[in-house]
């Protein structure tokens, strides 16, 4: 199947298995997909592995990691057109809703999107420091405690739209640091794609 940066996927029917990278551990595979599956029980929308006779999401196989998913049927989405930008915008909103109150607890390997994160200055792009805004981010994380999972990669790729709208949401798989209803706020923004977050954080100093 067309699509994935790190993961290969293949269609068998009204399923998809997916192949993930052997530098992932299992269990940051099934961290990622209890949020996933915690969010489907209440988001028509959301996408989640289905579980083994075990209770499990994922086997290893050749040292990699396997899960499978139900086939969803549907096109990427257009972002240029507002209405399915709009639409983009309030299932992410909706999403977080559905996650605010889910715990799943600390991620066992760190997001690359963390570098830099909580205010330590980030370790893969030294020329991106910026001390003032690492005290900010230090002292918000200080304040803000709570972390509840967000969509750490929403764009048009993420999702799929049929019968004019969007039909399903992939790759939920985030846990950050957030002020109420701050993951809201920052929906419309989260639509397009745009510059990694490694770098992005860095314009707000």
């Amino acid at each position: 199947m067309h699509g994935g940066e790190e993961s290969a996927a293949y269609r068998l029917d009204g399923h998809v298995i997916r192949v993930g990278p052997a530098r992932r551990a299992a269990a940051e595979s099934e961290w990622c997909h209890a949020i996933a599956r915690h969010a489907a029980a209440g988001l028509p929308e959301a996408v989640a592995p289905l579980p083994t006779a075990e209770g499990t999401t994922v086997i290893v196989v050749g040292g990699r990691p396997i899960s499978c998913w139900p086939y969803v049927e549907g096109t990427w989405p257009d972002s240029d057109i507002p209405a399915q930008r709009e639409a983009g915008a309030r299932l992410l909103a909706r999403l977080h809703r559905s996650l605010a109150d889910f715990r799943p607890g600390p991620r066992p390997v760190p997001a690359f999107q963390e570098s830099g994160l909580y205010g330590d200055p980030p370790q893969d792009a030294a020329e991106l420091d910026d001390p003032g805004l690492d005290r900010w981010l230090a002292a918000f994380h200080a304040e803000y405690p709570v972390r509840h999972p967000l969509h750490g990669d929403y764009h048009t790729g993420n999702t799929l739209a049929g019968d004019g709208r969007i039909v399903a949401v992939l790759d939920i798989v985030d846990l950050r640091p957030v002020r109420s209803r701050q993951s809201d706020s920052h929906a419309t923004t989260d639509v397009d794609t745009g510059p990694s977050r490694a770098c992005g954080r860095r314009r707000r100093g």
